[in-house]
């Protein structure tokens, strides 16, 4: 069996959490006299959140990797030179 990467399950949780977010805002809509519940703009909440989530965790990435070329370009120069 093939384990979930801790990433995956990160996005995965915020997502949902993001999910769960919109659909008590949207009940809480159709409690208000003046609004209005739509299912639509769930759908809508949970593609944008999903877009802004899978972002940051490339810019995460991004920035891990940027830091670890950057820690090796250090430890290399540490090094003394071979003749």
């Amino acid at each position: 069996r093939k384990q979930i990467s801790s990433a995956v399950q990160r996005l995965f949780l915020s997502w949902l959490l993001c999910v769960g977010y919109a659909l008590l805002d949207e009940w809480h809509q159709s409690l208000v006299p003046s609004r209005h519940a739509s299912g639509w703009d769930v759908l809508l909440d949970a593609a944008a959140s999903l877009v802004v989530l899978v972002g940051l965790e490339g810019l995460d990435r991004l920035r891990r990797e940027r830091a670890q070329k950057r820690r090796l370009a250090k430890e290399k120069a540490a090094l003394p030179a071979s003749k």
